[in-house]
């Protein structure tokens, strides 16, 4: 049987832990992603390009970056559906989110619109975070092109 390897943790600023194998001098550095649950809705770091939507497929919230990248308010993006910011049609989009509802995950690429009608490419990752009765609907996104660079 294998045995674990002892490692010494050390909590570090900003939510870091620092840990030690005393047996191979290997430091290992990670931070914790905070916990999603069904009553708090999902974080995410701030250079991040995340898309919240609901069951009914609304938006309810998104990463400051994205909200630039559309150039959308949030306010402005609350009144919109997923089918309103893709750019393949309505027809499409339903089809799409309801194969994600079946498998509870999706990936792939897909042009957003911006808010002039520009399509913006990017390369989602969608899954769905929380339980029944409420369970909220997370894209992180990758930009793809010029756009990404900028």
């Amino acid at each position: 049987m294998r045995q674990p390897i002892p490692v010494t943790w050390r909590k570090r600023p900003a939510g870091r832990w620092c840990g030690h194998d005393s047996t191979t001098s290997v430091r290992i550095t990670f931070r914790p992603r905070p916990k999603e649950s069904a009553t708090t809705q999902p974080r995410w770091d701030p250079g991040e390009l995340v898309l919240v939507a609901d069951e009914s497929s609304r938006f309810v919230d998104a990463s400051d970056p994205i909200l630039s990248a559309l150039e959308v308010s949030r306010a402005e993006l609350r009144r919109r559906s997923v089918a309103d910011i893709v750019a393949y049609g309505g027809e499409w989009t339903e089809a799409e989110w309801a194969r994600y509802r079946e498998h509870g995950r999706w990936e792939g690429p897909v042009d957003l619109l911006t808010r002039d009608g520009m399509r913006l490419p990017a390369l989602a990752r969608a899954e769905i975070i929380g339980r029944e009765p409420l369970r909220w609907h997370v894209a992180r996104l990758t930009l793809e092109g010029p756009e990404a660079n900028a």
